[in-house]
This record gives C-alpha cells, structure tokens and sequence, in this order.
C-alpha cells in the first residue's frame, strides 16, 4: 500500500509539473526587436517545441539551449504555423536563419539546419526574420 501511495504522489508531481503555465522565459533582443521566449533546455521540452500551437505572437518565440556547441536540425512535424527559426553560436550570434519555414504534411519531414556548430536556436513568427531585418553575424542579448 505504500509503494502505491508514493507512486500516486510522484505520478501527481508530475502530472502538475507537466501542466504548469508558468513556462521559464526570458527576454531575447535582436539590433530592432525584443521578444518574450519560452526557454526550452531540456531534452523533452525541446522535442515538444511549438508541436500543436494554433499561433505565435509576433513579440513573443522559443529558445532551445542546448549543453553543447553541434550541429542541431530541427524539422516541422506536428506543427500547425509557419515560423523563422534563427540559429546561434555560443557566443549569441547569428550564424543562420530559415525563414517562414511551413508545417510538414508528409514523412519523411524534411529538416532545417546549418552546416555549422550551434548552441542556441530562436523560433519566432513568420517573417519576424525579415520584418526585423535579423542578419547573419548579429549578436542576440538575453535581458
């Protein structure tokens, strides 16, 4: 009776911090625009990303933090809206940029990605890239 208990009550933390609204953000400025970022650092919130979102605000987006510099791809699968992804050195610049990249509709997705190191990679809404002009070698803070 007692595993079941402490079962119980470790199935229910979960549960509650799984469904917490609460999400880590933090404040991410580009040269011309600042956003509000979901921060996404752990191996299962970076799979989950914005699967199944119906909308992204233009002032608000996502930051995946990874452990380590490598090459990250991301793919589209699950997803519901176009969005500008933005890939980071470790020193927060800008090394690479897709823009207004669509759902995937068929498998195999196909995937995006530079053919550099990253340790950080920006999602934001479609066209932020451009209406923003974000450039290559630009250097994001993080507020």
């Amino acid at each position: 009776m007692k595993i079941k208990k402490t079962l119980f009550t470790i199935l229910l933390v979960f549960i509650i911090s799984c469904s917490n609204t609460n999400e880590n953000t933090t404040k991410l400025c580009f040269q011309n625009k600042c956003i509000t970022a979901e921060i996404k650092d752990t191996f299962a919130s970076r799979q989950l990303g914005l699967m199944y979102r119906t909308e992204l605000d233009e002032d608000k987006g996502m930051l995946f933090v990874f452990e380590k510099p490598n090459k990250y791809n991301f793919w589209m699968k699950n997803m519901k809206i176009n969005i500008d992804m933005i890939w980071l050195n470790p020193e927060k610049r800008v090394i690479y940029i897709e823009e207004n990249v669509p759902p995937c509709i068929d498998d195999p997705c196909p995937t995006y990605g530079p053919n550099a190191q990253s340790l950080y990679v920006v999602e934001t809404a479609a066209h932020f890239s451009s209406k923003y002009d974000i450039q290559i070698g630009e250097i994001m803070k993080f507020k």
